[in-house]
């Protein structure tokens, strides 16, 4: 229950955000369903991939058109995760939610292109909550740090102003001290993305 709390904001974002602006400019709409896979090393030396599990989550995009080939907007995702966390001297298992939203740069094939590939790049902020599975809300942690991602990815118009997206992105956030993270964790993502997108 508690995910699909944290997803409804992702979708209404999706449903409501585009059509602001919309009577001005051309605008995109994307969303994804992800899958989140650690990849690195944390700070003391442990491989991320043995700290976490693989993630799932939902990653919803606005764009605006700045050029033919050119759009710019914001995107935020929900993931959700099996991980650790340390209690005293134990480490427990644990739920771990990442929030990332960014500002992203797209650069794409032209619009009337049937199969089209895209790029994209951002930066912006990452709230993470580790709940130790077991032991009550007072074992929660947050911590929010600075963020990045670039990727890409294929596309394919499916029916008029729709088009069906696979991609990939590389997601970072750079860490400091904190309740979720250790300074220099800089805990790194692959996603892997599926879903739609829709522009008019």
């Amino acid at each position: 229950m508690r995910k699909l709390e944290l997803l409804a904001p992702i979708v209404a974002l999706s449903l409501a955000a585009a059509p602001v602006r919309a009577g001005t400019e051309a605008f995109h709409v994307s969303l994804d369903g992800l899958a989140a896979f650690p990849v690195g090393t944390l700070a003391g030396g442990r491989s991320a991939a043995d700290a976490m599990d693989t993630g799932f989550g939902l990653k919803a995009e606005v764009l605006y058109d700045l050029a033919p080939a050119a759009r710019a907007g914001i995107a935020i995702a929900g993931i959700f995760d099996d991980a650790e966390a340390l209690v005293g001297p134990a480490r427990v298992p644990a739920d771990l939610t990442a929030i990332p939203v960014h500002a992203v740069f797209e650069l794409h094939t032209p619009r009337r292109a049937r199969f089209g590939a895209y790029g994209e790049a951002g930066f912006g902020m990452t709230a993470a909550t580790l709940r130790p599975k077991g032991l009550g809300a007072a074992e929660t942690r947050s911590q929010t740090a600075f963020s990045f991602l670039a990727g890409g990815g294929l596309s394919l118009e499916v029916a008029g102003d729709w088009q069906a997206r696979v991609g990939a992105l590389y997601e970072q956030a750079v860490t400091g001290e904190g309740e979720v993270w250790a300074k220099g964790d800089d805990p790194k993502f692959v996603l892997l993305t599926l879903g739609a997108h829709f522009h008019r």
